[in-house]
Order: structure tokens, then sequence, then C-alpha cells
């Protein structure tokens, strides 16, 4: 199969087009959030690990997990954290 030259440039801009780091963990985090919140997965211990908001009266918080607060960042790098702070923002 010969070259063609006018595809080229083309085919350049579409391996261009990879996402950042960080937009591909939030969107493996999102995923694996998604499959434990189906059933996909069978992880009863982690699906109990979630903390959901439960609002007692109409609010502007939109946001259906509690996320603790950490006094140092450190905290911020837990796994369950990372996914609740994803799925809180999309």
């Amino acid at each position: 199969m010969p070259l063609n030259l006018n595809e080229f440039p083309q085919k350049v801009s579409n391996i261009r087009q990879v996402l950042t780091l960080s937009s591909r963990r939030d969107k493996a985090d999102l995923d694996f959030f998604n499959s434990i919140l189906n059933g996909s997965l069978d992880v009863p211990d982690l699906f109990f690990a979630i903390p959901f908001r439960v609002p007692s009266h109409s609010s502007r918080k939109q946001s259906q997990f509690y996320v603790s607060i950490h006094k140092i960042s450190y905290g911020h790098n837990q796994t369950l954290h990372c996914m609740l702070r994803v799925a809180n923002n999309q």
C-alpha cells in the first residue's frame, strides 16, 4: 500500500488529539465508580463505603456524594475520595 502524502497531515493531527494524563485518570475513576454504582462490579464493601449526600431540604449544593475534608493535601489522594470528587464535578 503506497503512502498517500495528502492524508499524512490528517493522520498526524489525529495522533495529536491525545488526552492529558489527568483527564485519562478522571475518566478511569468515573468508569470504575459507575461500574460500582451500576452493580457491574460486585464489591459490597466499597459500595457501602460511598457516602451519599441526601439533602434534608432543597439547596443550591448539587454534589451527590460527601467528600470529607482533609487537614493535609496527602489525604486528597485516597482512591475513594478522588473518585467522589471527580463524580461531584461531572
